[in-house]
């Protein structure tokens, strides 16, 4: 056994994995922390294809390709316009994090929002306030 210990090769490996899990970990505790927020999660899912494209140029290319892609068929399974509308309401961040998307600008925000008030209330949205 402790020519195991001793083999360097172990440890490169215990540090390889804990390289890829510890954001995986990192984002399964603030995802169910008591006080989490649906804008929560849309920002860890941002941190996370963040965190894993920082790796592509170091790291097994495979692996890190491989949970990309994983985050990014979780992201397509899911109602995206709930979550966009939750961190654009948010007064800390509100369009900031979005800002590299040309296709979110004022107008198609306001239609999103108008849209979800119009599923979640079952009536048109009240008028526009200038």
């Amino acid at each position: 056994m402790m020519e195991r210990i001793k083999d360097a090769l172990l440890w490169h490996a215990i540090t390889w994995m804990k390289r890829h899990l510890e954001p995986l970990a990192f984002a399964a505790n603030v995802m169910q922390a008591t006080l989490c927020r649906i804008n929560t999660v849309l920002l860890t899912f941002s941190f996370l294809i963040m965190q894993y494209k920082s790796m592509m140029e170091d790291e097994d290319i495979w692996a890190v390709t491989a949970i990309i892609q994983s985050i990014e068929w979780k992201w397509v399974k899911c109602d995206q316009e709930i979550f966009i509308a939750a961190v654009v309401l948010n007064p800390f961040y509100k369009t900031t994090p979005f800002s590299r998307i040309p296709s979110l600008n004022n107008a198609n925000i306001r239609t999103l929002l108008e849209h979800l008030y119009t599923s979640f209330f079952n009536c048109d949205p009240p008028p526009l306030c200038i």
